[in-house]
């Protein structure tokens, strides 16, 4: 689950850097958010697939500023689905749910443009996905 958070934390413009105050492990690296705000270190970041909080709190905003309505929409429909319709994967864990999801969606962004499904290509014949990275 770290390697997810990782992964989401960094796609949503989280950043690595090291301590703003010196350190009994000068070697330990803490987590800034995209405006700066300090997070202490790796042990007290957040849990995505386990903190719904912290999913509506990052990963909704940047899913709706990315996303056209209709889009947005049917992702979260998707993602609703995923845990209450008996996928028995993510049943009654929606924070692991959303995670799973946004990670598809991370791994469509950095796959090759022809590997995109058409509905996630931008309108125009554009080849950047739906999030416009």
């Amino acid at each position: 689950m770290e390697e997810l958070t990782e992964k989401i934390a960094e796609w949503l413009g989280f950043t690595i850097g090291e301590y703003p105050e010196p350190r009994l492990t000068p070697d330990e690296k803490a987590w800034y958010d995209p405006k700066g705000m300090f997070f202490s270190g790796f042990k007290h970041f957040m849990d995505f697939p386990n903190d719904i909080d912290a999913c509506f709190r990052y990963i909704d905003p940047q899913l709706y500023k990315g996303m056209t309505y209709g889009d947005y929409r049917n992702f979260m429909q998707k993602w609703l689905d995923s845990f209450t319709r008996g996928d028995a994967e993510y049943l009654h864990e929606p924070a692991l749910a959303l995670c799973r999801a946004v990670e598809k969606l991370i791994d469509g962004e950095n796959a090759p443009t022809s590997k995109i499904p058409t509905h996630c290509k931008q309108i125009g014949g554009s080849e950047s996905s739906a999030l416009g990275r």
